[in-house]
């Protein structure tokens, strides 16, 4: 089955986590990596904060479930060093982050529990997932608004949101 991960670093060495990272996704059973963006560098978004972030997106194939794919992504975070605030803390400064975004053909699995949203919720309002995911998977549609990744990305970059992003490399 198809799926669609956010990666996000701004504790450490952004790019070399986010390929580490990769590395080892591609390395958990029932995952298999197929490709993943370049990394951008973004400006922190609903934090205070005055590291920037690391950014990427990766698409996989994986023999798991939404449910049993964001167990996986929690063990490869905290092999990571994430640590998890406490509910209603916020958002924090962090070495590793990795979201579901997507899952399912097309992208078009929909997932609403209390455990795990998919699609990702906040998709729509963030550069630093759009514009990677539109790097690698353009024209995949969201299955709530029925717009490809790269419309709403297009959309975004139209309106005043103060998110700056530029492109980088994976060497430094």
């Amino acid at each position: 089955m198809p799926a669609w991960i956010g990666f996000g670093s701004n504790i450490g060495r952004g790019r070399e986590q986010l390929s580490a990272a990769w590395r080892c996704l591609g390395e958990f059973p029932g995952i298999r990596t197929v490709n993943i963006s370049h990394p951008w560098k973004s400006s922190p978004v609903d934090m205070v904060s005055d590291r920037w972030f690391t950014n990427a997106a990766g698409s996989l194939e994986v023999c798991l479930s939404p449910e049993e794919l964001l167990d996986a992504l929690k063990v490869v975070e905290a092999d990571f060093g994430r640590l998890r605030a406490e509910e209603g803390v916020g958002y924090q400064d962090r070495p590793l982050d990795l979201d579901l975004l997507y899952y399912g053909v097309g992208g078009g699995h929909i997932v609403d529990s209390c455990d795990l949203v998919v699609p990702h919720p906040l998709i729509s309002r963030r550069l630093f997932v759009l514009l990677p995911l539109t790097e690698i998977e353009p024209l995949l549609v969201d299955p709530k608004t029925r717009r490809t990744v790269s419309e709403m990305g297009k959309d975004l970059l139209n309106r005043e949101t103060g998110q700056q992003l530029e492109v980088c490399d994976w060497k430094e």
